[in-house]
């Protein structure tokens, strides 16, 4: 199942850019690295957001049975 296409549009203008020159970045973050960042810059952390995804809470990794 596909993502529809304004959703698909909206990815492909992210990617693209607003081609008026501006500089910027993309970041893809799983809600929890949000939460970790947030968290971070309410405690006043110095530093690049990149470094605080794992701030206060860290992925559970699912058990795996062979």
């Amino acid at each position: 199942m596909g993502l529809g296409t304004p959703i698909q549009d909206f990815h492909w203008g992210l990617a693209e850019g607003p081609g008026n020159q501006t500089e910027y970045r993309v970041h893809c973050l799983t809600m929890q690295e949000v939460v970790n960042i947030i968290l971070a810059a309410r405690d006043r952390r110095e530093g690049g957001p990149g470094e605080y995804r794992d701030y206060r809470f860290r992925l559970l990794r699912a058990h795996v049975r062979a």
